[in-house]
């Protein structure tokens, strides 16, 4: 559903299961009121800075707030029911705030500043349904960060990572392929340089 929004009004409540306010130049989330039974969400290309104005979610399964200026990854904390989750083009450099996101299959965090990959431990488990997830065009530098904190990831399969230092890393594809016994894709190719065509969620 797309709703024409007015960002000069002070709030605005929106009643639908899904919704898209693309380019309304929204800055804060607080400013709408949420449905509770919302499934699908997408604020792309907006001025968001904070996640927030969440809460009570729990029947959203779709969330699309890329390319904002978003610089941490919080609010998430009652989304348990999220399936895909898209945040690339922000301006995130830590990977945290995911711990309750169970059911998480598909992740986007590429084009942002990332360079720190500790918050990936928080959905380690076999509870956790990681499958996909894109990181590529951001500042990682360590290949053993990568492997360290992705290694527990327990349904991994698909990973970008390119546009990346490490992606120049001599050797980079053969030995995540060999600690990360999982994946099936690096970068959209096999583990034998084919190319891996795999289903992606709708946007």
């Amino acid at each position: 559903m797309d709703i024409d929004y007015n960002h000069n009004n002070d709030q605005i409540n929106i009643n639908s299961s899904d919704i898209s306010l693309m380019g309304h130049g929204i800055k804060n989330l607080d400013e709408i009121l949420l449905n509770k039974n919302l499934n699908s969400i997408n604020f792309h290309s907006n001025e968001i800075e904070r996640i927030n104005g969440l809460q009570g979610l729990i029947n959203l399964t779709h969330l699309d707030l890329s390319s904002n200026n978003i610089t941490r990854i919080q609010g998430l904390e009652s989304l348990i029911s999220l399936t895909t989750l898209n945040l690339s083009s922000n301006k995130i450099v830590v990977v945290e705030g995911l711990f309750s996101l169970k059911k998480l299959t598909w992740l986007n965090l590429s084009y942002n500043k990332i360079e720190y990959l500790q918050g990936f431990q928080d959905l380690w488990g076999n509870e956790f349904n990681l499958n996909i997830i894109q990181i590529h065009g951001n500042h990682i530098d360590s290949l053993d960060d990568v492997i360290k904190y992705m290694n527990g990831l327990s349904r991994l399969e698909h990973l970008t990572l390119r546009e990346n230092p490490i992606s120049k890393t001599y050797d980079y594809r053969l030995k995540l392929f060999n600690h990360l016994r999982r994946l099936t894709s690096l970068d959209g190719l096999d583990k034998h340089g084919n190319k891996h065509i795999s289903s992606q969620p709708l946007n």
